[in-house]
C-alpha cells in the first residue's frame, strides 16, 4: 500500500489528528440559558453564573426572586463549609454544565479509531521482517 515508512507515518499521524478530534468534539461545554425561575435545581446540576466579566460555577444551587444561592465548586475537590450569596441585580447570564453520558461514546468511538490504526502498525513495525 505504501512505498516507504514515512508516508506510512504520515498517514498514522493524520489518522491519529483525526481520532483525537472527533473525541474532543464530544467533550460538552457549558451552554447558555435564559434566566431560570425561583426554585431549588437538582443537586447534580452545575450551574455557572457570570458577573463583572467573571464566573464563578456552583452547585446545589437555589434561585430566589432576588437572589441565587449556592456552593461553589472548587476544581481541586476542597469543599467549602458555608453558601455563596449572589443578588440577582449583579448576574450578567447563566450557564449550565450538561450531564450528558454521550460524551462517554464520543470519547469511545475516538480512542477505538485511533486504536485500530495504531495498534495494526505498530504490531506490523515490531512483528518479524516477513509481515
Amino acid at each position: 500500500m505504501f512505498r516507504n515508512s514515512v508516508s506510512v507515518w504520515a498517514a498514522v499521524r493524520r489518522a491519529g489528528m483525526c481520532a483525537a478530534a472527533l473525541a474532543l468534539v464530544s467533550c460538552s461545554t457549558w451552554m447558555p440559558i435564559p434566566p431560570p425561575a425561583p426554585g431549588v435545581l437538582p443537586a447534580a446540576t452545575h450551574l455557572q453564573i457570570w458577573r463583572g466579566g467573571q464566573a464563578v460555577a456552583l452547585r446545589e444551587v437555589t434561585i430566589e426572586a432576588d437572589s441565587i444561592r449556592g456552593r461553589v465548586i472548587d476544581r481541586l475537590g476542597a469543599r467549602p463549609a458555608g453558601d455563596l450569596v449572589i443578588p440577582r441585580a449583579e448576574v450578567d447570564s447563566f450557564r449550565i454544565l450538561p450531564r450528558d453520558n454521550g460524551n462517554w461514546f464520543g470519547m469511545g468511538l475516538g480512542a477505538g479509531i485511533l486504536g485500530s490504526i495504531l495498534v495494526p502498525y505498530l504490531l506490523r513495525r515490531i512483528g518479524p521482517e516477513g509481515t
